[in-house]
């Protein structure tokens, strides 16, 4: 992974490299967490009308057309939207807009209070405090032939208020 830090933005790229004879798939991404003054008066905007799956629904094979932009409401998340639109994450002061290159889908998380209780390095109450949005290759493997390379990059810019 390579990062580029420049005044209110940010650009990390990840390159996969088949260095080998045979072809191979994989899946990953890569895994940001944004610091946000109060989770449940922050949303994400872009994400209407693409579908997604979510851990916590009932039927877990089901794909929900996204209706509405991401609003966090304390409970955990763990949604697998099938595309990358351009996303502006909102709060009160700032927004940071997120566009990605090379990955399908954006993996949008966070434990919820209920699930903060399972991470011992988590402090009570900071789960308030982050969202994990990343762009990645999940859904379906994506296959590199020999000598093929992988690029994906994640450009992250803030826009103040």
């Amino acid at each position: 992974v390579y990062v580029n830090c420049q005044p209110n933005q940010l650009q990390m790229r990840s390159q996969i490299c088949n260095t080998g004879t045979q072809a191979f798939d994989w899946t990953g991404g890569l895994h940001p967490y944004f610091y946000v003054d109060d989770l449940l008066q922050t949303h994400l905007l872009g994400l209407a009308d693409v579908s997604f799956e979510d851990r916590y629904a009932t039927d877990l094979s089901a794909l929900v057309p996204s209706e509405a932009d991401v609003r966090f409401d304390g409970q955990p998340l763990e949604r697998l939207y099938l595309g990358t639109p351009t996303l502006e994450l909102v709060q009160a002061q700032r927004r940071i807009k997120l566009d990605c290159t090379g990955f399908s889908q954006w993996m949008i998380w966070n434990p919820g209070q209920a699930g903060e209780v399972h991470f011992s390095d988590l402090p009570p109450g900071d789960w308030r405090h982050f969202i994990c949005i990343e762009p990645v290759i999940a859904k379906q493997a994506h296959r590199l032939e020999p000598t093929q390379v992988f690029e994906g990059m994640l450009h992250v810019q803030l826009m103040h208020v």
